[in-house]
């Protein structure tokens, strides 16, 4: 463990066969480690090291205001203080958490869980590859197997319209949405931005042989006159 601020390092007490942390996060004095197949906690005053788990293949890790979860080959895990459990059996496609909610994506449906153990689902048509919250925490963004880019308001789980473009069909990684707006596409292919459009088309179609058309602004609107045959 590094001291970024005496710059002194301490080995910590774990068995791993390669010098492999793929993911690390803190939550309530504690840090939380994920090596090759296993699961382990360090204590951040005294780096006491425990292993939660010595069979378990991460994908993600993740924390609310009082869990932490992880996303494994097995299904999603809710860890709190002290009990390591599967939650949720079968593949988990994407999680994201906010605040005390944690959201995750299986095969059919999107849930969100909250602390407290209320739960909420919604069904989807395609398989989500990765959620993302917003700048905001108000909502969250989905991006599916097509790259379909969905926004949902997270206390209602109801999906709601947005002005990003969809992205390429590929497989990705991961979303971020940052705070001046953009939406980060981490795939395969490499990084993309995905900028919102100020503007928005609205077709009118006047079905008619010979057309003539006129338009004029209006106390904030756009007033469009046709005539034709």
């Amino acid at each position: 463990l590094f001291d970024t601020s005496t710059g002194q390092a301490k080995k910590l007490d774990i068995d791993i066969h390669r010098n492999s942390i793929y993911q690390v996060i803190a939550h309530k004095g504690y840090y939380y480690l994920d090596v090759p197949n296993k699961l382990y906690q360090v204590n951040a005053n005294n780096l006491i090291t425990k292993l939660l788990s010595d069979n378990i293949n991460i994908r993600t890790l993740k924390f609310t205001d009082n869990f932490v979860y992880i996303s494994s080959s097995d299904g999603l895990y809710q860890f709190d203080g002290e009990t390591l459990q599967l939650l949720v059996s079968g593949e988990i496609a994407a999680i994201e958490t906010i605040a005390n909610k944690v959201i995750y994506a299986s095969a059919n449906k999107i849930t969100i869980l909250s602390d407290n153990g209320i739960k909420r689902s919604i069904a989807i048509e395609d398989k989500i590859l990765a959620l993302t919250k917003s700048n905001t925490e108000k909502y969250f963004y989905s991006v599916d197997r097509h790259g379909k880019i969905k926004k949902y308001i997270v206390d209602r789980l109801t999906k709601v319209a947005h002005a990003y473009p969809n992205t390429k069909q590929t497989y990705i990684e991961k979303l971020f949405h940052d705070d001046s707006g953009v939406l980060w596409v981490i795939s395969n292919h490499g990084i993309e931005q995905l900028i919102p459009s100020m503007s928005q088309n609205i077709p009118l179609v006047f079905d008619v042989f010979l057309n003539s058309i006129t338009l004029t602004a209006h106390n904030d609107n756009i007033i469009v006159g046709s005539y034709g045959a």
